[in-house]
């Protein structure tokens, strides 16, 4: 389940001062295992100074590249992207995930056409993904809205390229949020594909501490703003769907925006990089520090029982302690590594911010905010759908 290869640093490049890409070369053998989706991402497991740390970055090269690229940016007190921007060389060995991950193109547009009536199949061929179906609308041309703030750029690049390429009549247009124009990750790359698709990608850059020739890209991301940015610039009646990736704060907002605009909650994906401080809790967990379970884990088509004697840990804090291989990265909330399935039984989740509510609705957890309420429990890290 938490499988780690050793890749080597094939490339390094500083995109900016804070930003730095990092391609990594993948052997002929262990291609399949590391072919992604737009919008996926890996997991890096460091060990520094005696302790194993693990982060999430999201790959930032298009579906049809297969380039495993990831960009680290560089936290002021992020001990991972420190010791890396400091540390990393070409030729350097790092653990690496193969790709995971739920957010991105054809995920959401194909379970839309599937629930209303559609048959769909995928087919892959040269790392190119065709997406044929009966009843539904994915080869027409679509228009898909982008959000990114800072870092949160890396998905949405990945989004953006591959939904260009794949459909000669596919239109994105992009809201990017950073601080000044020094600070714009990928600002060559996204004003080359802007050259490259001028009549299908519109960007706009919201600029927060540099001003601006027009007073409405000054300022930044929130559900305002983008409603101001609706009168001239966004039609929202024709967002077939919309991409989301940034602090939760302003994600929520912007999401609230959309929804007010009427485009439908399922037509809206995010992925966050950087939580609030106070969690949201979805419910109020009574813990009975004394009060036994067994819950059963799925993993890699095994099921192993587990009993435990008090509620106070979370599934992933329990199925570790009790030495199972089970992915997972931030334990946070916010990178859905450790998304697993409730099959049977319940469970209180602190936070679920890198869920979709039809995805809670479905009994899918964040098995690192989750924590056990029945006496029986099934959790599946198995199930994908």
């Amino acid at each position: 389940m938490n499988e780690f290869y050793p890749l080597a640093i094939a490339e390094l490049k500083h995109d900016t001062r804070d930003m730095l890409v990092v391609r990594l070369a993948v052997p002929p053998d262990l291609r399949e295992k590391f072919r992604y989706r737009a919008g996926q991402h890996v997991v890096v497991r460091q060990n520094i100074e005696g302790e194993e740390l693990r982060r999430h970055y999201s790959i930032c090269a298009s579906e049809a590249e297969q380039e495993l690229r990831i960009g680290i940016k560089k936290i002021a007190d992020g001990v991972f992207s420190q010791w890396a921007h400091e540390n990393l060389r070409v030729g350097d060995k790092i653990d690496i995930s193969p790709p995971t991950g739920h957010f991105g193109w054809p995920h959401i547009a194909s379970r839309r056409v599937s629930e209303s009536g559609g048959n769909i199949s995928v087919s892959e061929s040269g790392g190119n993904v065709s997406v044929n179906e009966s009843g539904g609308n994915i080869n027409e041309g679509q228009h898909f809205l982008m959000i990114a703030a800072g870092s949160g750029i890396t998905p949405i690049l990945s989004l953006m390229t591959t939904i260009l390429a794949a459909n000669a009549t596919n239109r994105v247009t992009l809201v990017y949020g950073n601080r000044a124009t020094g600070s714009v990750i990928f600002r060559e790359e996204i004003a080359a594909l802007k050259d490259r698709y001028l009549d299908r990608l519109a960007v706009l850059h919201i600029l927060s501490r540099e001003p601006q020739e027009i007073d409405a890209l000054h300022g930044r991301i929130t559900a305002a703003k983008m409603l101001h940015l609706a009168h001239r610039w966004i039609d929202f009646p024709t967002i077939d769907q919309a991409f989301l990736c940034g602090p939760a704060a302003m994600m929520e907002d912007v999401v609230m925006a959309l929804r007010n605009s009427g485009l439908a909650a399922e037509r809206i994906q995010r992925e966050m990089f950087t939580v609030n401080a106070a969690p949201r809790l979805l419910s109020r967990r009574v813990v009975a520090a004394d009060h036994a379970a067994l819950i059963e884990f799925i993993i890699d088509g095994h099921r192993q029982n587990v009993q435990i004697t008090n509620r106070t840990d979370s599934l992933l804090e329990t199925a570790l302690a009790h030495g199972l291989e089970v992915r997972y990265s931030c334990k946070s909330g916010v990178c859905a590594t450790c998304r697993c399935k409730i099959l049977a039984g319940k469970v209180d989740m602190d936070a679920s911010y890198a869920l979709e509510d039809y995805e809670i609705a479905r009994g899918f957890v964040l098995a690192c905010q989750a924590y056990p309420v029945s006496d029986k429990m099934t959790v599946d890290f198995d199930c994908d759908s």
